[in-house]
């Protein structure tokens, strides 16, 4: 097997692959940079939020989509209750935090979906 010759085709993935290797080590930018750039991006308008985080399963009316609608949500949850769904999620509802947004983001969450 020392005469053997390495096939063409693998001559050229080796080289294919190297050159990816070296070109993804000069341009990759690291995960913790990428994530540094938005962290202080986050919206904190309730409306916003829900737009991007709620309507996938909620509409803004009274009518069902996964979860119930959400317009009269603040009766339907008075005081804490409505706070406490945010914070811990309800059946297959996650909870908000679970989703990556903080206190802040929550709470105007809260405001405006009593305003519906």
């Amino acid at each position: 097997m020392a005469n053997a010759k390495v096939p063409r085709f693998l001559v050229i993935t080796y080289i294919v692959l190297a050159a990816w290797a070296i070109g993804y080590s000069v341009l990759a930018q690291p995960v913790n940079e990428r994530t540094k750039d938005t962290a202080g991006n986050k919206p904190v308008n309730g409306e916003t939020i829900v737009q991007q985080h709620c309507l996938g399963c909620h509409n803004l009316s009274k009518e069902r989509l996964v979860g119930p609608g959400l317009q009269g949500v603040g009766q339907r949850l008075p005081g804490d209750k409505l706070t406490e769904v945010l914070l811990n999620g309800r059946g297959a509802m996650p909870s908000l935090p679970n989703q990556g947004l903080d206190n802040e983001q929550i709470k105007a969450v809260e405001k405006y979906l009593r305003t519906l």
